[in-house]
């Protein structure tokens, strides 16, 4: 494994025009930033690699800097397939509003579980998500501008019952993030406030022949990982970028009541300003029942895990984020997708698994109208 350790430099030149990149992280968790700059640097002095297709879960960024907002350069980037741009407003206006790129906007959870079809090498991911809406192929097909054309999804019969079959691409470079990898490459994520997707990513690419890249913090001695921390296997691995600086997410270094290494007094967390927003988010938290499941999405209703902290609620129900964290008080703004003291944290795709499914008694959303 010591002779897999690059620099950030060394990692993007085995990035090649053309390649197709599955980019891990969820805002600013989870993200190899360090090797998107070096990635960002290589172009804007030898535009090279060039014409890349983005595969990206859901928004990485700090909304007008940071992530995928490095790459928002003419002739980097071909194609993107991603499940959210909220925080990529750079990447939005430049590339995509302008039609400079090919762009489409999958369903969150639909990407994440691709990843496993794409490991599995299966032939896409047959679901009813997205029936009769954007991504439908009979209305827009997710395709974002007039610069993309070509169809991914098809709609498509089983058992009587009308689904969507989205197309599993192949992926030649994968770039995630971990904590520590130990001498044998394996790779634990302690400090890490989601797990997200993170092991079907590697697998995927491993599996197609491609280049998986994981930036970690640190390293440890080999066999002193317990084998129960260890979210990804060394061999699945290629390079590894070591940032002994790096942020656990971009709002701060490190908060180890976002990972679960200690729980925070609910003291500690400052109630929001009495505003509309506030306002919102305190009629919303009235349907909540004792015992219910609920989830969270970004914006307004983000608000509503201020409320529940306030009202001393944490133990009166149940929060889930979409990235996968369970319980505890969900964050807001650059902090959303972890959570103070959770009770667990699983990987992406199983939250979305149940989310499908119906698991929800109740989930609340945000619209700005």
């Amino acid at each position: 494994m010591l002779n897999s350790i690059i620099t950030a430099e060394k990692a993007v030149d085995l990035i090649r025009d053309g390649d197709t990149i599955i980019i891990g992280g969820s805002g600013g968790m989870g993200v190899a930033d360090t090797v998107l700059v070096a990635l960002e640097k290589r172009f804007l002095e030898n535009k090279t690699p060039n014409t890349l297709t983005i595969i990206h879960t859901t928004g990485i960024g700090a909304v007008k800097s940071e992530g995928l907002n490095r790459l928002a350069h003419q002739g980097l980037i071909k194609r993107v397939i991603g499940g959210n741009f909220g925080l990529q407003l750079a990447f939005m206006k430049n590339l995509i509003v302008s039609n400079e790129i090919e762009a489409y906007n999958f369903p969150q959870g639909v990407i994440c579980q691709l990843y496993r079809a794409m490991a599995a090498k299966q032939p896409g991911v047959v679901t009813h998500i997205g029936l009769n809406t954007y991504v439908d192929p009979r209305q827009e097909g997710g395709k974002m501008n007039n610069a993309t054309t070509d169809d991914l999804i098809e709609v498509v019969k089983l058992a009587d019952r009308e689904c969507l079959f989205y197309k599993a691409p192949i992926a030649t470079v994968a770039l995630i993030r971990g904590t520590t990898a130990d001498e044998d490459g394996n790779v634990s994520m302690e400090q890490e406030g989601t797990t997200l997707e993170t092991l079907s990513i590697a697998q995927a690419v491993h599996n197609a022949g491609g280049t998986v890249i994981c930036q970690v913090k640190r390293l440890a001695q080999r066999g002193s990982l317990h084998p129960q921390m260890v979210r990804v296997p060394g061999f699945l691995i290629d390079a590894f970028v070591i940032d002994e600086n790096q942020w656990q997410n971009y709002a701060e270094p490190y908060d180890p009541s976002l990972c679960g290494e200690i729980r925070r007094p609910m003291a500690t967390l400052q109630a929001a300003e009495l505003d509309m927003r506030r306002v919102i988010a305190r009629r919303a938290a009235f349907e909540l029942t004792p015992g219910a499941v609920f989830n969270l999405g970004v914006g307004v209703s983000a608000g509503i895990s201020n409320v529940i902290a306030e009202e001393n609620m944490e133990n009166l129900v149940t929060s889930t984020i979409e990235s996968g964290v369970i319980g505890g008080i969900p964050g807001e703004r650059l902090y959303f997708g972890s959570a103070y003291n959770p009770q667990a944290i699983i990987d992406q795709p199983y939250m979305f698994d149940f989310y499908s499914g119906g698991g929800l008694d109740v989930a609340f959303v945000s619209f700005a109208e």
